[in-house]
């Protein structure tokens, strides 16, 4: 009853979520609608899917292994968002196949779990979708959860998922959870012990996206020469703390600039009136204007903020001041960038450690030690290279090990190879 509920809702709202696609990922409406409902969705053995922009370089990583080991087996690779899906397409070959997912209904997922003929569902991180999940235990499709995580906030809602959902214990192949915490949770979520292993942060395997060379005369026609702060996925309330602290570091170092990247694009116009409200002129990153020295810029273009991370002096890791559980600051880490992250960070509680410990990141408990910090590093070339350096070098001792340990949790889930024996993940590593 309460999923057939939760069915009707999401029907009432599907007018709203097709015009934020279309509106977002600047596609047609039919291309857009066909993919939402499942439909010419190409035959696939494997479906990895990931929510979006953040976890699509995850599974992007995912599905180039399998790909590269075992060729035979068709992909299909979604995101739950048009930004999600656009950073998959740029990531993987024309081989494998992307699409947006199709919405949580059951005709949808069951046209794509059926007629695409899949033997294996991958969840990149926490995708939970009540019908997504019922209609492949009906259909006998065993269901692995790639780097899990699971939040406090989700947990407490655990008598309205396990109403809405298969009992866990069932419905579960596999867990390959991100932490030790993470493991604790699925256990106390109702998932046995014996299917949970801790395999580490899928985000730690995927490489760094190469610099487009459009992308980087577009940030030379932007950006003047100097230091430059950014700071990702930035949420309601954070960016009036920033901003501030903006203010504060133009009296130390007064050519600094900062771009901010809201997490969700719609808040672009809020975020600008904002900045407004500061004291700045803000220059949008669709405006094709240069912003000046000691000034703002607002991204509001898709699939741009890992190439903003690798341009910038340092990173501020965004829904980590308000909470929101913080955001993942690996991808910083990848490119090389000193990375700083408030005390909102539960949801990558175990990495925020890590690159703590190894002196890559640090924590700021507010927006004035934030100020503070950015006065002392910006103008510090040395200490931030040595930052840099010390989390560049934590990601790349973390991305074998993790592909490895998933690759063991999925190996004897895959269907069958046809003919000769299956290679080790370390050669396509390798190749």
């Amino acid at each position: 009853m309460l999923r057939r509920l939760y069915t009707l809702l999401l029907c009432a709202v599907t007018p709203v979520l097709l015009w934020r696609d279309v509106r977002l990922g600047r596609r047609g409406f039919c291309s857009v609608w066909r993919e939402r409902r499942g439909r010419r969705t190409p035959p696939a053995r494997v479906w990895i899917h990931a929510a979006s922009l953040g976890e699509a370089g995850a599974a992007a990583v995912l599905a180039e292994t399998l790909h590269a080991v075992r060729g035979d087996l068709p992909l299909l690779v979604t995101a739950w968002t048009p930004g999600g899906r656009a950073r998959l397409r740029s990531l993987l070959p024309e081989t494998v196949a992307v699409r947006l997912a199709p919405f949580d209904r059951p005709r949808a997922v069951r046209r794509v779990l059926r007629d695409g003929g899949v033997r294996l569902l991958v969840l990149v991180e926490t995708e939970l979708w009540p019908n997504l999940l019922v209609a492949a235990e009906e259909c006998a499709i065993p269901v692995v959860v790639a780097s899990g995580r699971l939040g406090l906030r989700t947990l407490r809602r655990r008598r309205l998922l396990r109403a809405l959902l298969p009992p866990p214990g069932r419905l579960f192949a596999r867990i390959a959870a991100q932490s030790r915490a993470d493991a604790r949770r699925f256990r106390f979520f109702g998932v046995p012990a014996e299917k949970i292993v801790v395999v580490g942060n899928l985000k730690a395997a995927a490489a760094a996206p190469p610099e487009r060379r459009a992308f980087r005369t577009a940030w030379e026609e932007r950006v003047p020469l100097g230091p430059v702060w950014v700071a990702g996925s930035t949420h309601e309330g954070e960016e009036t703390i920033l901003l501030r602290a903006q203010r504060e570091l133009l009296e130390t170092c007064p050519e600094a600039v900062l771009v901010l990247a809201p997490r969700h694009p719609e808040r672009v116009p809020a975020v600008r009136s904002e900045a407004l409200r500061v004291g700045f002129t803000p220059v949008l990153w669709s405006a094709n204007r240069r912003v000046t020295p000691g000034g703002v810029l607002i991204l509001d273009g898709l699939g741009l903020l890992a190439s903003c991370y690798s341009r910038a002096g340092l990173v501020f890791v965004g829904g980590s001041l308000v909470p929101c559980g913080g955001h993942d600051p690996v991808e910083a880490a990848r490119v090389g960038r000193p990375v700083l992250i408030g005390p909102y960070h539960a949801h990558g509680r175990d990495d925020v450690r890590r690159l703590e410990r190894a002196g890559a990141l640090a924590i700021v408990t507010d927006g004035g030690a934030l100020a503070r910090r950015l006065c002392v590093l910006l103008p510090d070339l040395k200490t931030r290279a040595r930052m840099g350096r010390r989390g560049a070098l934590w990601v790349r001792r973390r991305r074998g090990a993790v592909l490895d340990a998933l690759w063991r949790e999925l190996t004897p889930l895959l269907p069958p190879q046809e003919g000769g024996e299956e290679e080790t993940i370390r050669a396509a590593g390798s190749g």
